[in-house]
């Protein structure tokens, strides 16, 4: 993700074997080659390689002054070779930057021992940061040094594609390969709907598009988030987006006013609304905030600024010396203070990028802390260290030996291998291919298999990821029942979140279960932790006589005001107002109404308020209250691992899978149990008796579709724990009698 070829100053293009007022011009790659041969002939600097094929330099015969006949044919070395001679105005700002290169090592060296739960380093995803301001300081220099080349009249001829096709050979090609080879090895260790999201998320990245999904899918802090194979591209998809828009921006403004100055002054705005955008948002909306462009791209706009201005830093070289170790202070500070639970970026942000800011504008080519050989490899190959580090992350949660020191340490190490393999065999390899082709030929062998591996997604998600994959693995009778109750397999939850074609309105409305002929009625209110609990009711209300209406969507937790969990944008939202309009006006047609909620997030975001005063309004008119209690929240996705284990031959056990999110939910359970006790007609079906403590069945067959839902079959199977506790009771209130209200501080784990 680390951005673009050597950290190199860019010019525009000079002829083959010209130069330009004895000054070398480099182009997208910067290698350029000199000519040698006897003192006699004349010496010259050529194009070696650029962005395209024609531009190449090739052996050439040339002229001898004194003969004028054709001399031997030249011999090359290639060599880097600053746009400006040392001294000039600008020469340290297009040299090869070796302390750039080393912050590439101390970005990627952070986030791998931070992905990998190294004590110490639980700040290190701010390796990230680093990066984008890296980035962004990169790209600013190959847009505003061509620019600046370029006369008045003739600047608008920089090339934006030139520019694009550099980053796509940069990125795409070792890219490529990840998302081919993690499909490739989904396809024996992942369940239906595991390899069908892989899919997804192949065609996103690839795409540039995954930090879309993550934003809708899961925050990056989250258990679950360590199951995903691709969780990391989102970076590469915010670099992308930003690179896309960049040269545009920069070229409309100096056609506005030539300059840096204004130039600056532009930018600048951008990056402090950006800035104070990112402030303002992440506490409010933290997933959004962490994944999209508009509240990261002041941390590449701030690279933008340094190199803007770093040409008038006047500085000493002990002046240098100290601005460098201060910002690397920052960075080691950032990683040891930080950690996930802080809300991220917002402000805090600030600490890495001005510490990498710092150090960039430092230009100290020969700090120990940056350009040791050992840095220097690192920076070398640190993208596709990135880029293959990250599924040997998630391999050591499907295996559960995460955090353990030999798999951990084996894991790294194999990161590093993994890594100098694809830089040396696919991205450098792929480079020096593509240099020698044509810019149409580039473009063809780029995105070619770009093109493959995006149709190849696609058509694996449009196959449900090969269901018959597990075909003689589960009983048939029980195949079908993993999943959460929805219209596609017989239910009807009407979860706009979960099924694209459902249209917001009354037809929302429609849920009818349990005993049709009862004259006794219930409704089932909440959001998608009701709607996973339809089959219980149909149940239960078949065998205590009971018409149950379900009224549920995701995200719609029990209340009756305009309060909601999820994203307001999401059309769950305008359902969710029609549920609690209709619930609000037709309590008094049901003798019970049933809550159930996802209550430890809702206590968590202070909106347990609204939940109270909703029962209050329900017990007031004389009605029965029955609150379920959630199942438990797991640290991974227990049908997944559980289709893993049938895949790989592994045993399996659901109450063995860790739950340490689960106290949120511990926590909203007991303040619900001490406001029913004020109560008389408030009851609460607890985990014990629903789930009898354990969520697999005796054939060690998961109850849970997810982290946390519950699967039909786990749904049917906490209706039979019920049922079997009421015995040949069929009368409902004479059951509700028998429950018993949670005593203060007792737990309700599992």
């Amino acid at each position: 993700m680390n951005g673009l070829d050597g950290a190199v100053g860019k010019g525009p293009g000079i002829k083959r074997g010209g130069v330009q007022g004895g000054a070398v011009i480099p182009e997208a790659d910067g290698v350029l080659a000199r000519h040698s041969k006897s003192p006699a002939s004349r010496s010259e600097w050529v194009r070696l390689s650029g962005t395209r094929g024609k531009d190449t330099a090739r052996r050439r015969t040339w002229p001898s002054r004194a003969s004028g006949i054709p001399g031997p044919r030249a011999r090359f070395r290639v060599q880097f070779r600053p746009e400006t001679e040392p001294g000039q105005p600008g020469a340290a700002l297009h040299r090869f930057r070796k302390d750039i290169n080393g912050l590439r090592a101390w970005a990627v060296v952070s986030v791998v021992l931070f992905h990998f739960g190294v004590p110490g380093f639980e700040g290190g995803f701010i390796g990230v940061d680093i990066f984008f301001v890296i980035s962004g300081f990169l790209m600013t220099g190959i847009v505003v040094g061509r620019i600046e080349k370029s006369d008045k009249a003739s600047f608008w001829k920089f090339d934006v594609l030139d520019f694009y096709l550099a980053r796509a050979r940069r990125i795409l090609p070792a890219l490529t390969a990840l998302c081919a080879g993690v499909i490739a090895a989904g396809g024996f260790i992942l369940g239906p709907a595991d390899y069908t999201r892989l899919a997804a998320h192949a065609a996103g990245a690839l795409a540039f598009l995954s930090n879309f999904q993550f934003w809708r899918e899961t925050g990056y802090f989250a258990p679950l988030a360590h199951e995903n194979l691709l969780l990391h591209t989102w970076s590469l998809s915010v670099e992308w987006q930003f690179c896309l828009a960049l040269p545009i921006a920069l070229l409309v403004v100096w056609k506005i006013r030539p300059g840096r100055k204004f130039l600056g002054s532009v930018v600048l705005a951008g990056l402090a609304a950006s800035f104070i955008l990112s402030v303002v948002v992440t506490p409010k909306a933290p997933s959004p905030a962490f994944y999209l462009l508009p509240t990261r791209a002041w941390e590449m706009l701030a690279g933008s600024m340094v190199y803007l201005h770093q040409g008038k830093n006047t500085l000493s070289h002990k002046g240098n010396t100290i601005i460098e170790r201060l910002g690397f202070l920052l960075i080691a500070f950032s990683v040891l203070a930080f950690d996930s639970a802080d809300l991220w970026p917002g402000w805090k942000a600030i600490v890495p990028v001005l510490g990498t800011a710092l150090v960039i504008l430092s230009r100290n080519g020969g700090s120990l802390l940056s350009t040791t050989r050992a840095a220097q490899w690192l920076g070398k190959t640190s993208y596709s260290i990135y880029l293959w580090h990250w599924p040997l992350c998630v391999a050591l949660v499907y295996t559960g030996t995460q955090g353990q020191i030999v798999p951990t340490a084996s894991a790294i190490l194999l990161s590093l291998m993994l890594g100098w393999a694809s830089w040396k065999l696919i991205e450098d390899a792929s480079k020096r291919s593509l240099l020698e082709q044509s810019r149409a030929r580039q473009f063809a062998l780029i995105f070619l298999p770009v093109f493959l591996a995006i149709s190849s997604s696609l058509y694996l998600r449009s196959n449900d990821g090969f269901p018959e994959r597990l075909a003689g693995t589960l009983p048939p009778e029980q195949s079908g029942l993993l999943s959460i109750p929805l219209p596609a397999n017989g239910w009807c939850f009407y979860s706009l979140d979960a099924v694209k074609t459902l249209k917001v309105g009354p037809e929302g409305l429609d849920c009818h279960i349990g005993d049709p002929a009862a004259l006794k009625t219930a409704v089932l209110f909440g959001d998608s932790f009701a709607g996973h609990n339809i089959p219980f009711w149909d149940r239960v209300g078949k065998h205590f006589h009971i018409q149950v209406h379900a009224v549920a969507t995701s995200w719609c937790f029990p209340a009756f005001d305009r309060t909601f969990i999820g994203p307001t944008s999401s059309p769950a939202y305008e359902q969710c107002l029609i549920n609690r309009e209709y619930v609000k006006n037709n309590l008094a047609r049901y003798d019970y109404v049933v809550l159930a909620g996802n209550w430890g997030p809702i206590d968590k975001r202070g909106l347990m308020d609204s939940t109270r005063a909703a029962i209050d309004a329900i017990a007031g008119l004389n009605k029965t209250v029955i609150i379920m209690q959630a199942p438990t929240r797991f640290d991974k996705n227990v049908r997944s691992a559980y289709e893993r284990s049938l895949l790989l031959g592994m045993d399996f056990s659901a109450d063995e899978i860790s739950a340490s999110g689960d106290g949120m939910a511990i926590r909203a359970h007991r303040a619900l149990a001490d406001y029913a006790r004020s109560k008389e007609n408030v009851h609460i079906l607890t985990r014990s008796v629903l789930f009898k403590n354990t969520y697999q069945t005796s054939e060690h067959i998961p109850l849970m579709a997810d982290d946390s839902h519950l699967s039909i079959l786990g749904s049917l199977q906490s209706a039979g724990n019920v049922l079997e506790a009421a015995g040949e009771e069929t009368d409902f209130d004479a059951f509700l009698k028998t429950l018993t209200l949670p005593q203060p501080g007792e737990s309700s784990s599992h």
